[in-house]
């Protein structure tokens, strides 16, 4: 019940801060599916978020290098935490029909989190692009008197940390930059580990 509260309160968060419009709203039943199929898979929590956060990375990078190329606009990641938000839902709604036992995890206990697949791959993304941003091969915000450079996260700059869009929809919101994006990402999903590390979930049914 707690988490049910923390996801709905960190939904309607996002949708106060983040959203330009409630068309956006799509994203959250869009991942509902995606994040119940995957906790039925790897019976983690944290896992399953970490997959939602790469898929809906992955799609927003088509939306931003090839329906948006070369367009003034930054890669989504207001997009990408909705979508996470929807996948923590959809694990929350699986979990209701799997068998959850309480289980206490202790400090090494609490490493086998990190040895999953998909906890090991987003971290995996992250270091590349700090390597990548260190090197500079990556730019946060494109600087094209500096073209010494792959690519970059954000063609956008934000005016403020509130502001409107008229083309986006009539609300003031805030557009996460490219170094807010992945820590609230990163944060969500270990926030979501909690609940591996209080529950142990197997593909019984209830």
């Amino acid at each position: 019940m707690a988490f049910w509260i923390v996801t709905l309160a960190l939904i309607g968060c996002a949708w106060r801060v983040f959203t330009a419009n409630n068309v956006e709203l799509v994203h959250y039943p869009q991942y509902i599916p995606e994040g119940m199929a995957l906790v039925a898979l790897t019976l983690s929590p944290a896992e399953s978020l970490a997959w939602i956060a790469l898929f809906g990375g992955l799609d927003e990078c088509f939306q931003y290098w090839v329906l948006a190329r070369g367009k003034p606009v930054p890669f989504d990641f207001n997009d990408v935490y909705m979508d996470l938000l929807g996948g923590a839902a959809g694990v929350l709604v699986a979990m209701a029909f799997l068998r959850c036992d309480s289980r206490d995890d202790g400090p090494r206990d609490a490493w086998r989190i990190w040895k999953r697949p998909g906890i090991i791959m987003i971290l995996a993304v992250t270091a590349v692009g700090i390597l990548l941003w260190s090197l500079g091969l990556m730019q946060l915000f494109e600087d094209k008197s500096n073209p010494h450079h792959w690519f970059a996260l954000s063609r956008f700059t934000s005016p403020a940390f509130w502001f409107q869009v008229p083309l986006n929809g009539p609300n003031k919101y805030h557009t996460l930059s490219p170094v807010e994006g992945p820590i609230l990402i990163l944060a969500t999903i270990g926030l979501y580990a909690w609940i591996d590390r209080r529950v142990r979930i197997s593909a019984e049914r209830r």
